[in-house]
């Protein structure tokens, strides 16, 4: 069994009176600080030890595990737990120093690391794809809403005109026709029949403008509905294909997550 010296009285709670502790012993003290939650007390005990084994697998699994804050490698089953990233130190010093038979255990949290950050992406970018369908779907209710009302019927427009009263109680529209009809009036009386003709000619220009002007604005609108209706179909289906993509790469980590659970298992099993 391997021995540490020591020059402390007391290290990580084990008495040194003996001069000297084993290399077990701090592992398995730093251990049940990491179980305890006492990840700085645990860190030191790991640290301790890769100061003579650098290529200690428990004392390099025990520092990720401190940066992580987890008491066990099961954690990472779940990417919300996940804190690390590719380029911590206690991951990059556990592929650099450790034996050849546990690169594979180090290299696995690597590529999970590698893949969370793919779905993190994915994520991100489904966010943007929601913001942007969200924008683009009040852009084009509001342009329904135009059409809706630039349809209306004429008797519609007339009867909201008409809902407009003046300080007397009656409508500006009725006020007008009435001065209409009575300038239709005395306009015939003075200069006969032609002025009738005029003033029936004014109401079938006034729908016929309105007819016109309505079809008009109608095709305006049309207009510019269609690409914001085309850039809320192509959003949608570039959201679909994101989930797709993203539930992908979720169940490729978690299957991986799995297999390196298992494998942390075989290797805590060998020992």
């Amino acid at each position: 069994m391997s021995a540490i010296k020591s020059h402390d009285r007391k290290k990580f709670g084990i008495s040194c009176d003996f001069g000297y502790f084993t290399e077990d012993n701090v592992i398995e003290a730093a251990h049940d600080a990491l179980l305890k939650g006492e990840f700085l007390s645990a860190r030191e005990a790991y640290e301790f030890v890769l100061e003579k084994y650098p290529d200690d697998f428990d004392a390099l699994k025990g520092l990720i595990l401190c940066d992580s804050e987890w008491k066990s490698i099961h954690p990472i089953l779940h990417m919300s737990k996940v804190t690390i990233k590719e380029y911590t130190p206690s991951l990059t010093n556990a592929l650099d120093n450790c034996r050849p038979e546990h690169k594979v255990y180090f290299a696995k949290i690597a590529e999970l690391l590698r893949i969370m950050k793919e779905y993190r992406k994915e994520k991100s970018e489904l966010k943007e794809l929601e913001a942007q369908r969200a924008s683009e779907q009040k852009i084009l209710k509001s342009l329904l809403d135009r059409r809706k009302a630039n349809r209306s019927k004429l008797s519609d427009v007339i009867r909201r005109i008409r809902a407009h009263k003046s300080s007397v109680g009656l409508s500006y529209l009725d006020i007008s026709l009435a001065v209409f009809l009575l300038c239709t009036v005395v306009g015939t009386l003075i200069l006969g029949r032609y002025v009738l003709i005029a003033a029936a000619l004014v109401p079938l220009s006034a729908y016929v403008i309105f007819t016109v002007r309505k079809e008009i604005r109608d095709n305006l609108i049309e207009t510019e509905i269609k690409p914001h209706a085309d850039k809320i179909s192509r959003l949608e289906e570039d959201y679909v294909s994101k989930i797709k993509k993203a539930q992908s790469v979720k169940e490729e980590y978690i299957r991986k997550a799995k297999s390196l659970i298992a494998l942390d298992v075989e290797f805590s099993g060998s020992k």
